[in-house]
């Protein structure tokens, strides 16, 4: 039996601790799926994203096993003002931990992350075109985005990769209830059965 652990990582400036080893570990993670998608990925995440981070402007969510082995992540954007958007920047979990209800727990501490932006109660999340209805275990990617009350807004042409689209969803938070939140926003223990 293995269990899975969803860590949020955030920079605070109080305690002022350094977290490039962890970033460097969700880097390797991640360049293996994205690089595919997004030509630039490295340089978006060690010139921008690892910047924000220690801003405070960018969360971290890592699912992990017991052995601390990343098995997904999400990364998320605060916006610095109230034109920017709140937006899931990255958000992938390997094909052997979906179905397990991480997801729905992921989205459901996003709404609450992002419900106290008063300039701008959107949330964005981009799809390149190949994720977008892969299929794993009988539910498309797309309908999952839509169950959980996300539109589809545009389509990006070229955005990242010449001939391919970017997809656009958008999500309305206001009077998103995040009441029913079934774990505290720093750990989840969930146990998948190895058959």
């Amino acid at each position: 039996m293995s269990s899975f652990t969803i860590n949020k990582i955030a920079y605070n400036l109080k305690t002022n601790i350094k977290y490039d080893h962890k970033l460097n570990d969700i880097f390797r993670f991640a360049y293996e799926e994205y690089k595919q998608f997004y030509p630039d990925f490295k340089e978006w995440f060690y010139d921008k994203m690892v910047i924000d981070f220690y801003k405070g402007n960018r969360i971290i969510y890592a699912i992990e096993n017991e052995y601390n082995n990343i098995y997904g992540i999400a990364i998320l954007k605060k916006p610095n003002n109230s034109i920017s958007s709140n937006k899931i920047c990255s958000l992938y979990l390997l094909k052997e931990i979906r179905k397990l209800g991480l997801g729905t727990l992921l989205f459901t501490d996003f709404y609450k992350e992002f419900n106290e932006n008063i300039f701008n109660p959107n949330l964005v999340i981009t799809v390149p075109e190949e994720r977008l209805f892969e299929t794993d275990g009988g539910i498309q990617f797309y309908r999952f985005l839509n169950n959980h009350g996300f539109k589809l807004k545009n389509a990006n042409r070229g955005k990242y990769r010449l001939g391919y689209h970017e997809y656009v969803f958008i999500k309305n938070l206001s009077g998103v209830n995040h009441g029913n939140q079934r774990y505290n926003n720093h750990s989840a223990q969930i146990c998948l059965r190895n058959s």
